[in-house]
């Protein structure tokens, strides 16, 4: 297994994952890339803790939670490309199907889970069909707790990250979603690489790098 090891940021452990899982919960409360498929306000944001609770339990198995300190007011997930390879075994070795995620996908419904599963179907497809170099960082989940957003957390973290894939002479990978999002990215040395759309989930990701 290749993790991604940065020296000066507190390294989350699996005592940790609640109080983390819980500040990307606030900080993704308003995830807008989940608007077009779920625009009822408690629908999303039970298809928010279902991203959390999948998605969270493999970055945190096959990769490295980090906040910048051992508060978890912020969080990110930094995997190596060679371990963003999902599978239905991988996530079920990861425990992504948890208790919560069971809970909320029972009250989102089966309509509802169909809609969950298929709109990141699709955002896997769409990645596919893009040009990718054969080794990256891969930056998942960057978040800060609403409360102390605009101190800097965001970008201290991003900036640890760059560095040390500077040091390791890769580049960083990730998506996102709306102009605000893309021009903090940008501010630290991102640059766009690619957009996937899909009409039919109402989808669009903005693939951006760091380094060659």
């Amino acid at each position: 297994m290749k993790v991604i090891e940065i020296e000066g940021l507190y390294k989350a452990e699996e005592k940790d994952l609640p109080n983390i899982f819980e500040t990307f919960r606030r900080a993704f409360g308003d995830y807008p890339k989940l608007n077009g498929m779920f625009p009822n306000p408690e629908e999303k944001q039970l298809a928010v803790e279902m991203v959390v609770e999948y998605y969270g339990y493999f970055d945190f198995m096959a990769g490295r939670f980090y906040s910048l300190d051992e508060s978890l007011r912020d969080g990110i997930a930094v995997l190596h490309s060679d371990e963003v390879d999902y599978s239905d075994e991988k996530f079920e070795a990861a425990g992504s199907k948890s208790e919560k995620f069971i809970q909320c996908a029972d009250e989102l419904g089966e309509e509802g889970v169909k809609r969950w599963f298929g709109f990141f179907d699709e955002v896997d497809r769409l990645e596919s069909q893009l040009e990718l170099p054969e080794e990256f960082i891969y930056v998942d989940f960057l978040a800060v707790d609403p409360e102390v957003q605009g101190e800097g957390r965001g970008g201290r973290l991003i900036d640890a990250v760059c560095a040390k894939a500077t040091e390791l002479g890769l580049p960083v990978m990730l998506f996102t979603n709306g102009e605000k999002d893309v021009r903090f990215y940008e501010k630290h040395g991102f640059r766009v690489i690619g957009v996937t759309k899909s009409e039919e989930y109402s989808l669009e990701n903005v693939y951006m790098f760091f380094g060659e």
